[in-house]
């Protein structure tokens, strides 16, 4: 394996590079985490493959949680590779070089690459608006994987790397929260009309109170079949208001109709980025 990956990354200057069909990302990064270990195989043991491989892949398969997608990370292939490989040495057939030497250049792509978006982002800013300056962080990754590896910590070297700010926190609970209510169906539409106010009785009001009830502003307790507009509902909707930057008048007008009416899948999405 070690002669065969050397082999291969002797290639990889050549862009783009593939590895069973996957493309390699870091096509500076493995080559010069290789290097400095003679070629030597990372995740590939004498008999078998190491606890390292189980621990990224299960690391990766909780990227959506940090609003990033597992498959970006070659998490499909990796996967079956892994079964494959174990389920042969089961067998104890012989092994298949080419197979292991694809798995070990996957893994080692993935954690580079996702550990490089958890520190610096997916998206450069730059791209997007030229005048949007980000102070960026960055760090050698091929280093921080040959840490991990050395002191087995996979998984925390990778955790390690998140942004430290409370605001990327609020925003990883509040995926969860939606992520969570959406497999549980989502939330309703209100149908579209004139503006509603305290006092007002209408049937849309117990549109309003089912998607205030469903996102947690309003209790329960308040029946979803009252069609009355009373204070009770007024207090959430001020609530729902100001947490999504609106004039927080009580009245559900043009504007507010339509942030109730944003799906949660938008507001997934909005997390996300």
């Amino acid at each position: 394996v070690t002669e065969d990956i050397r082999e291969r990354l002797e290639l990889i200057k050549s862009n783009p590079f593939y590895v069973d069909g996957e493309i390699l990302f870091s096509i500076k990064a493995s080559p010069k985490f290789y290097e400095s270990r003679g070629f030597k195989p990372a995740w590939i043991i004498d008999n078998g493959l190491s606890r390292n491989c189980e621990i990224l892949i299960k690391t990766l398969n909780e990227a959506d949680k940090e609003g990033l997608n597992p498959n970006d990370y070659h998490l499909k292939v990796i996967e079956r590779l892994f079964t494959t490989i174990q389920r042969n040495k089961e067998k104890e057939l012989p092994p298949n070089i080419g197979r292991h030497s694809d798995l070990e250049l996957l893994l080692t792509d993935a954690f580079l690459t996702y550990g490089s978006h958890l520190l610096s982002g997916k998206v450069n800013p730059e791209t997007i608006d030229p005048e949007w300056i980000a102070n960026r962080r960055d760090t050698d990754m091929s280093i921080i994987l040959k840490q991990a590896l050395e002191s087995n910590t996979i998984r925390e070297s990778l955790l390690a790397l998140l942004p430290p700010q409370e605001g990327y926190k609020k925003l990883k609970a509040a995926l969860s929260r939606l992520l969570e209510q959406s497999a549980n169906g989502g939330w309703n539409q209100i149908a579209d009309g004139d503006k509603l106010e305290p006092g007002n009785k209408d049937e849309r009001v117990k549109q309003i109170r089912a998607r205030l009830i469903s996102s947690g502003y309003l209790s329960e307790q308040n029946s979803i079949a009252a069609d009355s507009f009373d204070s009770s509902l007024q207090t959430a909707v001020i609530k729902f208001q100001k947490n999504h930057g609106l004039e927080a008048d009580g009245k559900v007008g043009k504007s507010t109709l339509a942030s109730l009416n944003t799906s949660i899948d938008e507001r997934i999405n909005q997390v996300i980025v």
